[in-house]
């Protein structure tokens, strides 16, 4: 049976938070949806309160084993009947309007690849903790000019996307091989396959985080790799700038400054990130270890003196910041206009 949208819900041991997340799909005010769930072998109530919903525009499925997080999300796609996709992850809630608001805006133009908007950060209760509002206005950009931005760090928030499907028959399904930021990597892919890209500034949809800015859903292993958001960073960046559609796109010089500016500026987050976990996690004794090994890297990355490199990046946006909102700090760079610098280092739900 066709559908105009399908909301998909890749689910693992979610049991706390996946009634809100079905309840906010099926209340949403465009009804012509199919809402699948997709349970990767989890091994809570999960399922169990899944079964408690009772509409016919639910189907649920369940994988025979565990396939990790980025191979369910594809088999979502792979099992998606809408004209259009939604990922929502299983602990995360949409706005009522949230699918009536995005597909007005994708039928407006067949040349958008894909939406989102600005989101809420909420807590572990859903209290509404910080708006993460990536541009002031709403716009429509063109592809290459979104993926100038874009490849310096991703600020799509994850459950605000909705993709028109027929583009995943060109860029492929995301990438397994990415422990962190398949997601970056597909929205970077579809920027320069030459779709358009649209933005709402009405938050339409919540994500939610711990006190330090970690995914509920998040597997604790990770956090204790203090380099690996900095080191996955710096994999998905070289694989972006080893597309051959770049080369068509953007010219040499442009690409290998972008490639640059990429590694530095993440480097540069991942630094504050490193004392501001030290500080709040009281590790300081990891800190001198974790830097000296960021340094290096960078280093061998770049292929400059990273103090430098870093400081120089980190002085220029402390001189340009032009306003500190719902502690985001925003900066200015030549061919940038307002791009979020998020300190928390959000990246999309990995369970593994």
């Amino acid at each position: 049976m066709k559908t105009e949208i399908s909301v998909c819900i890749p689910l693992y041991n979610s049991a706390r938070y996946v009634s809100t997340a079905i309840s906010s799909a099926l209340n949403q005010t465009f009804s012509d949806l199919e809402l699948l769930i997709i349970d990767d072998f989890s091994t809570d109530e999960s399922l169990r309160i899944v079964s408690k919903f009772s509409d016919r525009r639910l189907r649920v499925l369940r994988n025979r084993r565990n396939l990790g997080m980025v191979h369910n999300w594809n088999r979502c796609l792979s099992l998606a009947r809408g004209r259009y996709v939604a990922l929502l992850p299983s602990d995360d809630f949409m706005e009522p309007t949230r699918l009536e608001i995005q597909h007005e805006i994708m039928e407006s133009d067949s040349q958008i690849g894909f939406a989102y908007s600005a989101s809420l950060l909420v807590d572990d209760l859903g209290r509404r903790r910080q708006l993460y509002r990536p541009y002031r206005a709403s716009h429509i950009w063109n592809g290459v000019d979104e993926f100038r931005r874009h490849a310096l760090t991703n600020y799509v928030s994850f459950p605000t996307v909705m993709v028109r499907r027929e583009v995943f028959s060109k860029v492929g399904l995301f990438d397994p091989d990415l422990i962190l930021g398949p997601d970056w990597d597909m929205w970077l892919r579809i920027e320069l396959e030459g779709y358009r890209v649209a933005y709402t500034t009405h938050p339409l949809a919540s994500f939610r985080a711990d006190r330090y800015g970690h995914r509920t859903s998040m597997s604790a292993s990770i956090h204790q790799k203090p380099l690996l958001t900095f080191q996955e960073d710096c994999r998905l960046i070289a694989k972006t700038f080893r597309d051959e559609l770049l080369v068509s796109r953007i010219s040499a010089r442009e690409a290998a400054i972008l490639k640059r500016r990429a590694l530095v500026g993440n480097a540069a987050v991942e630094l504050v990130r490193l004392l501001y976990q030290s500080f709040i996690l009281r590790q300081e004794n990891k800190l001198i270890s974790s830097v000296a090994s960021l340094l290096l890297l960078t280093k061998r990355k770049c292929h400059g003196n990273p103090l430098e490199l870093i400081g120089n990046f980190l002085a220029r946006i402390l001189g340009m910041i032009s306003g500190q909102i719902s502690g985001k700090l925003f900066f200015r760079t030549r061919d940038m206009t307002r791009i979020p610098f998020d300190i928390s280092r959000r990246r999309s739900d990995t369970n593994r």
